[in-house]
C-alpha cells in the first residue's frame, strides 16, 4: 500500500468506505503535530509525526504495536510493500523497516530532507529531496541506482506507469525520467509551483499547481491535452474515477473534470482551504476541508452523502472496508466507523 493507492497514485480504492455518516471507533494521540497520512496495511495502521516517530496502531482498537524513531520530522506517508515499511524524514534518511516488529533493516542517506512519500516500483525507491534531487534507491542494497537533477525543496512525490516515473517541483517543471536509469524523458513548464503528487490513468498525467491551474498531461509525450484555471493555488492531489478527476483548492472548493475533455462536471463549496487529497470509494469521494469537516460526496454529481464536523484540519483520508483512518494535524489519529 503506498499513498494515492499505488504507483500511478490514482486516489482510488477498491474498498468501500462509510456509506453513512461514521463514528469514532477510536482515537490515537500522535504526540505532536503531524502532515502525514495514515496507511493500512493488513491489521495495522501506520504515520509519522512531527515527534520524529513512525508508529504502527491496532487498526481494531488504536494501541501502539511498535514504534520508530528517526533524527527529525516524518511528513512523509509511509509506503508498505512486502511486509517492509518505507518512509522519509527531515533528517535525510529513507528508512526500510520490519512492518511487523519495527526493526530497522536500513537507511539510506538522501543528502537532504524528504517531505514526500516514497514511490516503491520494481527493486526500487524513489523519492525528493530538499536538496534537489530524486534518487531511485535499490531496495535489497540500499544503494542509489540513480540521481535526477529537480528544483530544492520540492515537497511532491513521484508517480510511476511503466518504465516511466514522474514529478512536479518547486520550480513549476513537470519531470518525465526513464524508471531503470534516471535518463530524462522529457520536461513540461508548468509556470508554477508542484506541490501535487501527479496522478496517472489511461495515459494521462493529472496534476494542479500553486497558479490555480489543473493540467491533463501526455505521459508518453508531456504534450498539454488540456487546462483548466481556477482562482487560487492547487496543492491537492486528484483522484481519478472513471469518467472524472476531482481535486480541491484553496479557494476551498472541490472540482470535478471530465477527464477527456476538461470540462467542469461539477462543485462542491467548502468554508475554508481543500488542501488534503481527495479519495474515491466506491460511489463516494471523501473530501477533508481546513474548515474543520470531513465530507462525503456522490461522484455523479458532487451532492452530500453525510458529513462529519471532525474538529480541526486534517490530512489526507484512507478508506477501508465500511472505516476511515484519519489524522488530524494537531496530533489524533480517529478511526471512524458507520
Amino acid at each position: 500500500m503506498q499513498f494515492r493507492g499505488g504507483a500511478q497514485r490514482t486516489g482510488v480504492t477498491d474498498e468501500i468506505g462509510p456509506l453513512g455518516p461514521p463514528e469514532v471507533a477510536w482515537q490515537h494521540t500522535l504526540g505532536s503535530t503531524t502532515y502525514s497520512a495514515a496507511v493500512r496495511s493488513g491489521e495495522l495502521v501506520f504515520t509519522g509525526s512531527d515527534t520524529g516517530s513512525l508508529v504502527a496502531l491496532s487498526a481494531e482498537d488504536g494501541s501502539t504495536v511498535w514504534e520508530f524513531a528517526s533524527g527529525g520530522d516524518i511528513s512523509s506517508t509511509p509506503a508498505i510493500v512486502d511486509g517492509v515499511v518505507y518512509v522519509g524524514s527531515f533528517d535525510g534518511y529513507l528508512y526500510a523497516i520490519n512492518g511487523t516488529t519495527g526493526d530497522l533493516i536500513w537507511s539510506f542517506d538522501a543528502g537532504g530532507i524528504i517531505h514526500a512519500s516514497p514511490l516503491i516500483i520494481g527493486d526500487g525507491a524513489v523519492i525528493a529531496t530538499y536538496a534537489g534531487e530524486l534518487i531511485s534507491v535499490d531496495i535489497e542494497t540500499a544503494e542509489a541506482h540513480w540521481r535526477y537533477p529537480i528544483a530544492e525543496q520540492t515537497n511532491a512525490s513521484a508517480a510511476s506507469v511503466d518504465q516511466i516515473v514522474v514529478i512536479g517541483d518547486n520550480s513549476g517543471v513537470l519531470h518525465a525520467v526513464e524508471r531503470e536509469t534516471g535518463s530524462e524523458i522529457w520536461q513540461t513548464s508548468l509556470g508554477n509551483a508542484a506541490f501535487a503528487t501527479p496522478a496517472i490513468a489511461d495515459g494521462v498525467i493529472y496534476i494542479g499547481d500553486f497558479g490555480g491551474a489543473f493540467w491533463a498531461i501526455d505521459v508518453e509525450s508531456g504534450a498539454v491535452l488540456w487546462t483548466q484555471q481556477t482562482p487560487d493555488s492547487i496543492f491537492a492531489s486528484a483522484a481519478v474515477g472513471e469518467d472524472i478527476v476531482i481535486t480541491g483548492g484553496d479557494d476551498g472548493v472541490v472540482y470535478a473534470w471530465n477527464r477527456v475533455s476538461g470540462a467542469l462536471a461539477w462543485t462542491f463549496e467548502t468554508d475554508d482551504m481543500v488542501r488534503a487529497s481527495p479519495i474515491i470509494s466506491g460511489e463516494l469521494v471523501y473530501v477533508a476541508s481546513h474548515d474543520g469537516f470531513l465530507t462525503a460526496l456522490n461522484v455523479s454529481d458532487g451532492s452530500v452523502a453525510w458529513q462529519l464536523d471532525i474538529g480541526g484540519q486534517m490530512t489526507s483520508p484512507f478508506a477501508g472496508t465500511g472505516v476511515i483512518y484519519i489524522n488530524l494535524v494537531a496530533g489524533e489519529m480517529l478511526a471512524l466507523v458507520e
